[in-house]
């Protein structure tokens, strides 16, 4: 969330589109925490979370906090990534492989 940019090659990508405010999203965004510890320190899956403008900044502090988030969210303030990847409702989910292309979407929730 600190303007870092984020570039999607070289490993799998799993994007997860979220609202603060949903409750699908609410459960998936704390088991993908699990996920994101056994694969952070082997770097083989790339994770990214992405809330749309509509969330505030301050909600997604909140929410970091209040799930414990530990892998990277993009505020994205332009809505340019979720316009990028077709996102019209969350949770929506997509797997990239290591040479940039969508492998699967996956528009319901996933726990972990």
């Amino acid at each position: 969330m600190d303007g870092q940019e984020i570039i999607l090659s070289r490993k799998t990508s799993f994007l997860t589109f979220f609202l603060t405010t949903c409750s699908h999203c609410q459960v998936e965004s704390a088991s993908l925490n699990k996920v994101f510890h056994k694969y952070h320190e082997s770097k083989e899956l790339q994770i990214l979370a992405v809330a749309p403008r509509m969330d505030s900044r301050e909600n997604l502090m909140k929410f970091i906090d209040e799930y414990q988030i530990t892998y990277p969210i993009l505020h994205d303030q332009e809505n340019q990534v979720i316009k990028l990847y077709g996102v019209i409702a969350v949770p929506h989910n997509i797997f990239i492989d290591r040479e940039g292309k969508v492998k699967r979407v996956i528009t319901v929730r996933l726990i972990w």
